[in-house]
């Protein structure tokens, strides 16, 4: 995700819509909080924009949906940022830890859908780094062996909806890069048939449901 992207929240229902939120990664090294109203119609949060680190490169919200994680792609860091979504009694801050180090130019984020794990794409350093998130304080440990050998300046990182495989685009190398996840630990492990060939400069993933 580039900066100005929006990543949304999409999981509340209609009648909840009242309650989604929207985050953006500026190149000023902030991020805008917007609220969405039922009608879809966004509107800037109280105290937008916050400060994150520099040149903000993808989003990511945690499992519960109220911690913000950013990497940074000029600081070789991954911001954590709680207190969301943004409300009168909420307060917007760095959580316990954050920011934390990555490989250099973390370039795509991906949080499991089963699992409070999170992988980051390292696009200076050919790698992933991975962190299992800590409940519901959303606190980052690195797993077993991380960072984990990709390809050439990999582009996007995604997780398949059964938590089980991770796949990353390698733009610099024209190859997709598979790995199996440990069921016990979260850790990573190239699959025999990977890499995969591609065509020029992948750079983004999508997987069906």
């Amino acid at each position: 995700m580039n900066s100005g992207d929006i990543l949304q929240d999409d999981k509340a229902s209609a009648a909840e819509r009242w309650r989604a939120a929207a985050y953006l990664g500026l190149i000023s090294g902030t991020f805008s909080a917007l609220s969405i109203d039922p009608t879809g119609l966004l509107s800037n949060a109280m105290g937008s924009p916050f400060a994150t680190g520099v040149s903000p490169k993808a989003l990511a919200l945690d499992p519960t949906d109220h911690i913000l994680y950013v990497a940074n792609a000029n600081a070789n860091a991954l911001s954590a940022i709680g207190g969301l979504p943004v409300s009168t009694t909420s307060s917007v801050a760095p959580i316990t830890g954050s920011p934390y180090v990555t490989g250099n130019v973390p370039t795509s984020i991906a949080v499991g859908p089963a699992s409070n794990v999170l992988y980051v794409a390292n696009q200076g350093t050919n790698n992933v780094s991975g962190f299992k998130i800590g409940g519901t304080a959303g606190t980052l440990t690195a797993l077993p062996n991380s960072p984990y050998v990709a390809g050439m300046l990999p582009s996007a990182v995604v997780i398949d909806p059964t938590g089980r495989f991770v796949y990353v685009a390698n733009s610099g190398a024209n190859t997709l890069s598979s790995y199996a996840v440990d069921p016990t630990t979260n850790a990573l492990t190239a699959l025999s048939t990977s890499p995969t060939s591609t065509g020029l400069g992948p750079a983004a993933i999508a997987i069906s449901d």
